[in-house]
């Protein structure tokens, strides 16, 4: 635990930074650094609320319906500069745990969903995303993302459907792969968090 709470200090040490701003840290979690990056222990955090809606593939997907597996959400944009830095690491991360469920949130595409789905296409995600064109599905998390929800954010949700991390910032591989080892998942031989460790 110590170990890799002192890679994650590192790593926001180095000065990665998304599009987001402010901090909103609830107290109860371990805040690394400015607040980018946030750490419950398993059933402590917040939890996830409820968020539903339909996906770039026009497919109906309620995130409930996860409840029992542990979950990564990340609010990503086309225009966002740091959503597509972070692509490759999400992608190859979903790839490298197919038990845990994967799931984007398309923020302020103005509804344009075939600018949208060559994104995807060009950083191979093939996980689902909700297309939030009119926000209200960050509006809906509001009190689990920093500032007004600008990406990038990717959450990291336990079995019990509470947060046990959240990164407001680029992702990292190693503090990704280390939010999901608290969450409960066998990472086996995959990278643990050490302190200049990439995506």
């Amino acid at each position: 635990m110590r170990v890799r709470l002192a890679a994650l200090a590192a790593l926001v040490a180095l000065g990665l930074a998304g599009c987001t701003g402010g901090s909103d840290s609830p107290a109860d979690g371990i805040v690394i650094g400015d607040g980018g990056i946030v750490q419950w222990d398993p059933g402590k955090g917040p939890e996830l609320p409820a968020v539903s809606g339909t996906t770039l593939e026009g497919t109906k997907l309620d995130l409930a319906s996860f409840k029992g597996d542990v979950t990564v959400v990340n609010l990503w944009g086309t225009w966002c500069g740091p959503c597509q830095e972070e692509s490759p690491t999400l992608a190859a991360v979903a790839g490298q745990f197919p038990d845990v469920h994967f799931v984007g949130v398309d923020v302020r595409d103005s509804g344009d969903r075939t600018k949208a789905q060559k994104f995807l296409e060009k950083y191979r995600i093939t996980y689902p995303s909700l297309d939030d064109a009119d926000g209200s599905l960050t509006l809906a998390m509001r009190k689990v993302l920093v500032g007004a929800g600008s990406p990038p954010q990717t959450l990291v949700v336990g079995r019990d459907g509470r947060l046990v991390g959240r990164i407001a910032q680029t992702a990292e591989k190693s503090i990704l792969v280390g939010l999901l080892q608290t969450a409960g998942v066998d990472t086996g031989s995959a990278p643990t968090p050490s302190a200049g460790a990439s995506s």
